[in-house]
């Protein structure tokens, strides 16, 4: 969710709302309009991953349309509790009072693996999958399929496997680290979101500007980065708003 929500249920992870409509945006350099569009798409990002939590629990009276977004998702569910796995509510993620995702959260039998179901309201025939673990030092999340994102903290790590992968197997490959936390209730995941978010917000006003841009178009850009990237970091150095704390 934030990689989704750590996307998947993540810190700095995953604002899949923001990106799922600038899926190619490797080949975009090229064309003016379409990096003038990059550019917005990158300042919108980084002012998202300033200030508060923007999670929400979902409420039933005023969010039955995103929630029924979540119907595509029944398999996906109902393959997570053959896996142990039981929900423990949904969650929307809102900007600027716009309800832009909604997850259901699921944990593991043990507690300590969180599985988050999103799906976007730009983007609604798609539904993501995330899983992840939190120590209270580090959050490890595996996912189906790579979420475009800003720079991953040090503290948040992603393994992602093919998009194609099924439930079983994204659940086989998760490993929670030695002393990852117990989740119990959609409280504890909102205090767990609201805590990487605290953190990740910290560590990126820790960062020089310039370097916090190049880590950010290394990260979205990917392997485009050696073509785009030098470029994109001159003409947007300066121009956007720096990290910051938000007290």
């Amino acid at each position: 969710m934030e990689a989704l929500v750590g996307i998947a249920v993540g810190a700095a992870v995953f604002y899949v709302w923001i990106w799922s409509r600038f899926r190619g945006v490797g080949a975009w350099w090229k064309r003016a309009e379409q990096m003038k569009r990059f550019e917005q798409a990158l300042r919108d990002a980084r002012e998202a991953a300033e200030g508060p939590s923007p999670y929400r629990v979902a409420r039933a009276e005023t969010d039955g349309e995103l929630l029924a977004l979540l119907r595509i998702a029944d398999s996906h569910r109902e393959a997570l509790e053959s896996s142990g796995f039981r929900s423990l509510g949904d969650l929307v993620v809102e900007r600027r009072g716009e309800a832009l995702m909604v997850s259901r959260m699921l944990v593991s039998h043990d507690g300590v693996t969180l599985a988050a179901i999103s799906v976007t309201r730009k983007n609604p025939t798609r539904v993501f999958v995330a899983l992840s673990s939190y120590t209270g030092e580090r959050q490890h999340a595996t996912t189906r399929g790579e979420v475009p994102s800003l720079a991953r903290p040090p503290f948040v790590s992603i393994t992602n496997l093919p998009p194609d992968t099924s439930i079983e197997k994204l659940v086989a490959a998760h490993v929670a680290p030695e002393g990852a936390r117990v989740t119990a209730s959609i409280d504890d995941v909102l205090a767990r979101l609201a805590e990487l978010r605290e953190r990740t917000v910290t560590w990126r006003a820790s960062q020089s500007p310039d370097e916090l841009l190049d880590a950010d178009l290394r990260a979205l850009l990917g392997k485009a980065y050696d073509k785009g990237g030098k470029m994109w970091a001159a003409k947007l150095r300066g121009k956007l708003p720096e990290a910051r704390l938000q007290r």
